[in-house]
């Protein structure tokens, strides 16, 4: 188990002491993930979590718990944007690259504009044809 998903761990088994539901998650744009849950519960979970693991996890807001460290499972952008990056592929299905959102534009520019599109080819692109 990795710090990430132990300290995501420890949140929600600090919520269900004081019968405290996330009612939404989100991965931040550092690769961490937060909780949303009431005003009221957001000190409970704080507290209950330095009590028991002697960690404190990140009051990002008045609602939102976050763990410290970032999911080592997510693929982060290679331009320093510190945001994921994934695969963007062509009409036919082929990788073209790895980038975020932040780097598509600039990285897309390498290849022609009807790349993105099923277009014509002058050779099989499949096995099958």
């Amino acid at each position: 188990m990795t710090e990430h998903q132990e300290q995501v761990m420890w949140i929600m088994s600090a919520s269900q002491d004081f019968l405290a539901e996330a009612t939404s998650q989100k991965t931040l744009e550092d690769g961490r993930t937060a909780f949303l849950f009431s005003r009221d519960d957001i000190n409970k979970i704080v507290k209950r979590c330095v009590a028991r693991w002697n960690w404190m996890p990140d009051v990002v807001s008045l609602r939102w718990v976050a763990t410290t460290v970032p999911d080592p499972a997510i693929n982060w952008c290679e331009c320093g944007s510190r945001k994921p990056s994934y695969w963007l592929y062509d009409g036919h299905g082929i990788a073209l690259c790895k980038a975020c959102d932040t780097c598509k534009p600039m990285r897309l520019k390498r290849y022609r504009p009807d790349i993105l599109s099923a277009y014509e080819a002058d050779e099989p692109i499949d096995d099958n044809e």
